[in-house]
Parts: C-alpha cells; sequence; structure tokens
C-alpha cells in the first residue's frame, strides 16, 4: 500500500487507475443531497469512484444543470449520510465532472465504520475484474 504523491492518506479506487477516467465502469453508486435547514433534498446521483479517510472522488453527469452546493449529504447504498465540502471538481468529456470533497469534520467517528464497507470493494489489481471493453484496451 503506497500513498500517491501529494496526498496525506491512502486512496482506495474501485477501478485500476491505468485505466482512464472517462472509461471507467466500477464504483459505488451514491446519492446526492442539498441540505436546507435540518432537511436533505435530494439533488443527483452519482458513483464514487474512490474513498480515503480525507474525503471521496465521484463522478456525476452534466445534464442535471444544477450546480453542486459547497456543501452537502452523500448517501451511501448503506444508508449512511455523510457531510461534505467540495474541494475540487473538473470535467471529465463533455458529459461528466468528476468532484474530489472531504469529510466534514463532525463525521470523524463514522469515517472508519464506512471504509471499513467500502475499502472491500477496491480495485486489487486483478485484471479478471475489469469491466473495460476489449475496444476501448485497444
Amino acid at each position: 500500500m503506497e500513498i500517491e504523491p501529494n496526498r496525506k492518506f491512502y486512496r482506495w479506487k474501485f477501478e485500476s487507475k491505468s485505466i482512464p477516467l472517462i472509461y471507467q465502469t466500477k464504483g459505488v453508486p451514491i446519492k446526492i443531497y442539498r441540505r436546507f435547514l435540518f432537511m436533505d433534498f435530494f439533488w443527483a446521483k452519482a458513483v464514487a469512484k474512490d474513498i480515503s479517510i480525507g474525503g471521496v472522488g465521484f463522478v456525476i453527469s452534466r445534464t442535471s444543470g444544477r450546480k453542486l452546493a459547497r456543501k452537502f449529504v452523500i448517501r451511501w447504498p448503506n444508508g449512511e449520510r455523510m457531510l461534505c465540502t467540495e474541494k475540487h471538481h473538473f470535467d471529465i468529456g463533455s458529459k461528466l465532472i468528476f468532484y474530489g470533497v472531504a469529510w466534514s469534520e463532525h463525521e470523524a467517528s463514522r469515517i472508519l465504520p464506512l471504509l471499513k464497507i467500502y475499502s472491500r470493494k477496491a480495485f486489487r489489481g486483478d485484471a479478471t475484474t475489469s469491466n473495460v471493453s476489449e475496444f476501448v484496451k485497444r
């Protein structure tokens, strides 16, 4: 296990980093909610591409047409909701946007159980687990 340069924490990726992000087919489905006062309102569906102690990276469709708020809530498939803050984003082609977000400081006690669940789904280096088609590999 090796930490990438310019990173504080190891990241568990859900697809091999040798595959360009635009062609990756694996990840964990998540839902994004906007928080208003004490209520969460559904905003969009996304796919988590990596996870770490510091935060998560996910891909979202550009077609939602709305800008993501600086602070928002991520709902994981197990029902866990985590408050997050956007750190950076960039375009992937013309239809997708990648967001890198950090966990809220208030969520610190809930991060390790979440990592325990989702780090098991991470890419382990087995070439047979890749879903990338032969067309993309050429």
